[in-house]
Order: C-alpha cells, then structure tokens, then sequence
C-alpha cells in the first residue's frame, strides 16, 4: 500500500505517515488508531506485531572454521550496528589490530591475561583483566600478548553508519611473532 493510499483510507497526511514509518516522529494516539484501522489490524495486532520485532534475539555459536586468533561475534547478524571480535593473543606475540580498530570508535576489554597495547605517537599502556578503553579510529597500532597463558580482547566497533568487512587487512590476518 502506498502511503498515499493510507492517507487517503486514514485520513492521516502523507508526510506523517511517511515520518512515522521512518521512527522520525511519535504520533497521537489518535492517528495511530486511524492508522491501524486503515491497514485493517486491530490495536492488539499493531502491538502485538511491533513487540516481536522488538524482543529478538540472535545466537551467534562458535564456528570450528573460525580463525584461532580473531573470531568474529557479529558472524549471521543482519546489519548489526556493532562489531564484535573475540581476538587471542599468546605470550610474546604481537598482533597489528583488526580493522575496525582502525576504521571505527570502539570498546576493548581485556576478558583474561595481560595486554600491551601500542598507541600511536604515545607510550605503550600495559592492561590487565577487566582494564579497558574507548579509542578513535587508527589511534591504536598493535597489541601484545605479555603474561605466560593467551590473553583474550572483547572488541567492540560502533559502525552504524557504515557496514564494515568481516575481513580483515593483511596486516592483521593473525598473530605475528615479535
């Protein structure tokens, strides 16, 4: 139907509909029930169709063909609006970070071990489980595992506005030893 249509059948404007489509604007209850109406619904299949779009949930599992050293989280999502990675360092190795770090703000947070991370035009910052820390695009360069069992790295990249690869430069393919 298009939002002439339902103008015409609702007696709500064109471009308020238009707006409500697009979240840009919380209509009255009153249109809101014009609308429902009009599309041949009842209030509680409105609600009861908006409440399942709400409370989704994805499961994303572990894949065995997931790379050892940097695992994508957000593998299957349609559209996320972050990024996830799961990225193992072992003792002595340094890893050129993924590529969201480079192209997007992003979360990090160490899960286990101990981590140096290397930042650009600034001293290294030694952090440990639980330590983390928000950066702009292309401010950190590597990571470095540093304790005698692998360290694990949540990060997070707020891509909302653009969809990024899930590959990742060849620079940082995987751990490269030091």
């Amino acid at each position: 139907m298009t939002h002439q249509r339902l103008s015409e059948l609702s007696g709500v404007g064109v471009a308020a509909i238009s707006a409500i489509e697009a979240a840009r604007s919380s209509p009255s209850l009153t249109n809101v029930l014009y609308v429902v109406d009009a599309l041949g619904l009842t209030i509680d299949e409105a609600i009861e169709g908006a409440m399942a779009n709400l409370g989704r949930v994805t499961v994303n599992r572990a894949n065995s063909d997931d790379d050892e050293a940097v695992r994508a989280l957000s593998a299957g999502l349609d559209s996320p609006a972050m990024e996830a990675r799961l990225c193992t360092l072992e003792d002595g190795t340094e890893m050129s970070v993924p590529a969201q770090v480079n192209a997007f703000p992003t979360f990090c947070m160490v899960l286990s071990g101990s981590v140096k991370i290397t930042r650009r035009g600034a001293e290294p910052v030694q952090l440990e489980t639980g330590d983390a820390y928000h950066a702009r695009p292309g401010q950190v360069t590597s990571w470095s595992g540093s304790t005698t069992e692998p360290a694990q790295v949540l990060v997070v990249a707020d891509c909302s506005e653009t969809r990024i690869d899930t590959e990742f430069d060849s620079r940082s393919k995987g751990a490269m030893p030091k």
